[in-house]
């Protein structure tokens, strides 16, 4: 048997490219013709964006897979891997919308069409056992005001940006092997 590994990250890059295109047809959706698509440690998003922001790349919406996270090998073999992941999809929303706006301006025409398409993405892959949007496991939190934790909420801006997100934790997907993919 010859075992291949395979690059979690890069799996999500067709993904969220056939995301971005589903929502160009989607005449309701209003979060324009980006999205991008970073892995790594969170102050290596963070650096990145600022790179982006340097040489006048619109960095918002994006979609963000946080390393490290750990690969559950040689339990099945149907599988590569099991993996529990987390996730931000994240867009730029305005410092004075409370959240009543922020739900009206950025979640329900921008995250929540992402977010939902995105699902839809997994699901359909050849990438992942999960083929029903039903089925794959995770914890969605609205994060109305992405910023750094602190004693009374969030303070400060995580991404140098006012930026509202829908966090995705727990996110537990069956990694097919790389043959299958």
């Amino acid at each position: 048997m010859n075992f291949t590994p395979v690059s979690i990250a890069d799996l999500f890059t067709d993904i969220v490219e056939t995301t971005r295109v589903q929502l160009q047809s989607d005449a309701a959706y209003t979060g324009g013709t980006t999205l991008n698509y970073i892995f790594g440690h969170p102050q290596e998003i963070v650096n990145v964006l600022k790179d982006y922001a340097n040489v006048g790349i619109d960095r918002f919406p994006a979609i963000f897979l946080l390393t490290d996270f750990e690969e559950d090998l040689g339990k099945n073999l149907n599988i590569y891997a099991k993996v529990n992941l987390e996730m931000l999809i994240c867009t730029y929303t305005k410092e004075n919308y409370i959240a009543s706006k922020r739900l009206e301006m950025t979640f329900k025409p921008i995250l929540y069409k992402i977010y939902a398409e995105f699902m839809k993405q997994i699901a359909k892959s050849n990438k992942f056992e999960n083929h029903y949007v039903d089925a794959i496991e995770h914890i969605k939190t609205d994060r109305y005001f992405l910023g750094k934790q602190g004693m009374y909420g969030n303070e400060g801006n995580l991404f140098d940006n006012f930026v509202d997100a829908i966090e995705i934790n727990n996110l537990d997907l069956d990694v097919l092997p790389k043959e299958s993919c």
